[in-house]
């Protein structure tokens, strides 16, 4: 459910151990989840409460812990995500918390004067809480032009923003806005589908021009049109308006909303609209991308101020064609527009899936033609199959080399050494290499970040770090980098150079997570220094370190970790 690697990735090792180490010492206690989003509560120096929802591949939601107002993901969100990684799955895939409900089944075995007299406390004392049993309380007593004033009084005061909101605030205002929005999802149950599906129009809309003034850096604005989407397909599936009114309305949004992604809508309202629905809002895709003029040559999708509506109207007929597999509306689709390699190599893609090589094989012929010197990795990689399968290898390698030749790029020579047997790799490789360093000497230094790549892969790492102090290539540099990580045995004084002023740097920024990163290489530094016989230098490198940062303490009490 929740990619540990994305988890790992947002909050670092440390936080990310922490957590983990939580969700083992079994500090984490679910609640009913709310749709798709997970609730728990995370036992730690005191008891916290954390909201979890997966958008797309990120990881969306909150904690009542202080940590949070300063990170997006923090201990407790993982300790969450992880358990609930744990849960078996039910039907829909979405997380059983089954026997982990407990605080359910306590409230469950309560009388029910003892129940009441509960909620209606808790109410008194969480004005959140209030608000959601005086929302649904109206749903339940008043007439329906009653309830949709109460529960738009309820959005407006939720959603409206009176000062800009800083992303550490950012959560506590969606919070109070899916407070409403739960309330919302309780009128599809009541048999109240079409006030609710009104009721989430205007909170797309309302939460979209409150967009404009949060600092939005966590998702919550994400999180709030995703939880609205899904009220909106729940009230419609229960509603059943009319299929083609509702294809038009669903444009409306796709078009007036850019946050109510096209790209979703053909999934998640399939089913709902139906063969007719599904054939009309293709149609209005069409029709209007028909209204827009063709993209020139060299223009993207970005360029111009109708970029948003092509690209989402492309979406929608493409979905459209692609839902009831016809491929060659998927193709016209994609001519409209052919301002550059990349929109061939979409047809091409879909002639291959489709098994059409001959078709792809014309598709490719053309591209070549339209764009001679312009090819870029991916549609070459695309094309050299194509050829191949045709029987038409040795045009497949002029065409590699050419475009290695006019526009180099680590991914056009590996497809060079891959298409190359092993008794000429290295004559290859030389020749690309030789090609490089003559591109080199006319650019004044362009392109020598890719030859010290090249050189580093095949070895030739004096060769690599006579480009790297030619050029003045920044140590930053991720080729730099992963030169000095090959060259660390060959090379170790270079090793040792860069890894010092990159701990200087980072002990010289502040910061525990810049100590933790210092001490890290610190340690690769005492192995290389092991290895090369340089033990004693590096001890009194480290005595150095430690007498010239001795104010900063977090830094200097790490060393009592290092083995």
């Amino acid at each position: 459910m929740f990619d540990e690697a994305m988890l790992r990735d947002a909050v670092g090792d440390a936080t990310f151990s922490r957590g983990k180490a939580y969700w083992r010492e079994g500090r984490v206690r679910f609640s009913q989840p709310n749709g798709q989003e997970i609730r728990a509560t995370v036992k730690g120096s005191e008891t916290y409460r954390v909201k979890l929802r997966k958008v797309g591949d990120r990881l969306v939601g909150s904690c009542t812990c202080p940590a949070f107002a300063d990170m997006p993901v923090c201990k407790h969100m993982v300790a969450v995500a992880l358990a609930a990684n744990a849960l078996p799955r039910k039907q829909d895939g979405n997380a059983d918390i089954g026997e982990n409900d407990l605080i359910a089944k306590f409230l469950g075995s309560l009388p029910r004067e003892r129940l009441i007299a509960m909620i209606l406390d808790l109410a008194d004392r969480f004005p959140e809480a209030e608000l959601s049993l005086d929302l649904a309380a109206s749903s339940l007593m008043a007439d329906d032009k009653t309830v949709l004033a109460r529960f738009r009084g309820a959005l407006a005061e939720a959603i409206d923003i009176d000062d800009f909101v800083d992303y550490a605030d950012a959560s506590e205002w969606a919070s109070s806005v899916e407070e409403v929005l739960d309330a919302i999802e309780l009128l599809v149950d009541q048999g109240r589908a079409g006030i609710a599906m009104t009721l989430v129009e205007e909170a797309i809309e309302d939460v979209g021009l409150a967009s404009n003034m949060i600092d939005d850096s966590n998702g919550e604005i994400v999180g709030l049109i995703y939880r609205c989407r899904e009220i909106h397909a729940l009230a419609a599936a229960q509603a059943r308006p009319d299929p083609r009114e509702f294809a038009v309305r669903l444009v409306e949004l796709v078009l007036e909303h850019e946050l109510f992604e096209a790209s979703e809508i053909v999934s998640v309202y399939g089913n709902i609209l139906g063969e007719a629905g599904l054939a009309e809002l293709e149609r209005l895709a069409l029709s209007g991308l028909d209204l827009l003029p063709p993209l020139k040559r060299g223009a993207r999708y970005s360029d111009g101020p109708d970029w948003s509506g092509r690209w989402s109207l492309t979406h929608l007929a493409d979905d459209c064609a692609a839902r009831r597999g016809d491929l060659d509306a998927r193709i016209a689709i994609r001519k409209r527009n052919l301002g550059h390699t990349q929109d061939y190599l979409r047809i091409v893609e879909l002639l291959v899936d489709g098994g059409r090589d001959a078709d792809a094989l014309a598709w490719i012929r053309e591209a070549l033609f339209v764009f001679e010197d312009e090819q870029d990795d991916r549609f070459v990689a695309a094309a050299l199959p194509v050829f191949d399968r045709a029987g038409l290898a040795a045009e497949a390698d002029r065409l590699a080399w050419k475009s290695f030749s006019s526009r180099p790029s680590k991914a056009l020579f590996n497809l060079l050494m891959q298409r190359t047997d092993a008794t000429s790799r290295e004559e290859v490789a030389n020749n690309a290499i030789a090609h490089l360093k003559n591109r080199l000497d006319r650019s004044g230094g362009h392109g020598a970040a890719l030859l010290v790549d090249l050189l580093t892969a095949q070895a030739r790492y004096d060769d690599a770090w006579q480009v790297v102090d030619r050029y003045k290539l920044p140590e930053i540099a991720g080729v730099v980098g992963g030169l000095t990580e090959a060259s660390v045995t060959s090379h170790p004084d270079r090793a040792t150079a860069i890894w010092r002023r990159q701990i200087g740097g980072l002990v010289g920024s502040g910061g525990n997570q810049n100590y933790e990163a210092a001490h890290k290489i610190l340690a690769r530094l005492a192995d290389v220094a092991a290895k090369s016989g340089t033990a004693a230098d590096h001890e009194a490198y480290v005595l150095d370190l430690r007498t010239r940062y001795r104010a900063k303490r977090n830094f200097v009490k790490l060393f009592g970790f290092l083995s």
